[in-house]
């Protein structure tokens, strides 16, 4: 029912320029279908499902697009019989009265679920992230309408935050995907990672310092993103985060535990590669260093430290020093 009225109240099709520029054959005006009574009811019930999953004490987010979903889940949740408070994040900082960023209910120590009516880029509900951080408050996770799948879900990973949508953008495009009841199956998947072994030196490694939660040193390495090969992502990450170009890249080991990530379950590929250039800090890594692997730092993240050591050990196929010896430029 909610799909269908997506599709009625908010979907347009044509040629519209977006505000990054680029053209669109469609266009989809969410607050249309978050400022109508039937919607916004629908609406709310899957957000304050996602909320009690979590088991927040708020919800909020950017205005203008969380603006009508907060309004209307903060109401039924006293129907609920489990009420929530909200907030809402300016744009920008109010310059006179109380001079806020967070209006409403937000304080330090607050379990908090971050919300957006659609998720493109993700720029927006980033930000929201970041104020609600800034205020001391925990981000347990983000949840939007429609995911725009243009690269928000992985930007979001990145600060260590999961996105739930209850809609990809190509259910509400496809008119072949039945609004009630759904016939076809979308498998909840680990996030899919790549982290790279490089051998500036030799018996050193080159780590990362991260910017962003779960703080410490690791392997440089990030998301996958859609339309991507393993190698051409630990390429590009590599690149962003220290900027070396690889040479030739070798898979060592994929590493899939589930409480690998503090954040979520990701499955990573581990590659061992050579590389030139000298390593400078980019992208969301604060700091690029080869350390010696006798004296790696104590607050290595994620199991980095043992996925190090497998290396080491020649666990997988390649040790330390076949750099070398086994890959060339």
């Amino acid at each position: 029912m909610l799909l269908g009225l997506i599709r009625q109240l908010s979907l347009r099709r044509g040629r519209f320029v977006l505000s990054s520029g680029a053209i669109s054959d469609f266009y989809l005006d969410l607050r249309l279908t978050t400022t109508d009574a039937r919607a916004a009811h629908l609406s709310s019930q899957f957000l304050l499902q996602e909320a009690y999953r979590l088991g927040v004490e708020r919800v909020g987010g950017p205005t203008l697009g969380a603006d009508p979903l907060v309004g209307a889940a903060v109401a039924l949740s006293v129907e609920e019989g489990r009420p929530l408070r909200g907030f809402l994040v300016r744009g920008e900082q109010k310059k006179h009265g109380t001079e806020r960023l967070v209006e409403g209910h937000l304080a330090a120590g607050d379990r908090v679920l971050v919300l957006d009516d659609v998720v493109t880029s993700a720029g927006s509900i980033v930000r929201a992230i970041e104020a609600v951080r800034t205020a001391g408050a925990e981000v347990l996770g983000c949840f939007c309408l429609v995911d725009r799948e243009g690269g928000g879900r992985e930007k979001l990973a990145e600060v260590g935050v999961p996105l739930t949508a209850v809609f990809q953008v190509g259910e509400v495009l496809d008119e072949a995907v039945a609004a009630e009841p759904p016939t076809y199956f979308r498998p909840r998947t680990p996030y899919v990672t790549t982290d790279a072994i490089v051998e500036l030196q030799p018996n050193h490694v080159l780590l990362i310092k991260r910017n962003h939660p779960p703080y410490g040193w690791a392997l440089p390495g990030g998301f996958v993103e859609i339309g991507e090969s393993l190698e051409t992502a630990v390429r590009r990450e590599l690149q962003e985060e220290t900027g070396l170009v690889l040479g030739r890249v070798e898979q060592l080991h994929t590493y899939s535990e589930p409480g690998r990530d503090p954040r979520f379950h990701t499955v990573t590929a581990v590659f061992v590669a050579n590389a030139q250039g000298t390593p400078q800090a980019g992208d969301d890594a604060g700091e690029a260093r080869s350390f010696p692997l006798d004296a790696l730092p104590a607050d290595l993240v994620f199991d980095h430290a043992s996925v190090i050591e497998d290396w080491r050990q020649g666990r997988y196929r390649f040790r330390p020093g076949d750099l070398g010896a086994k890959l060339r430029p």
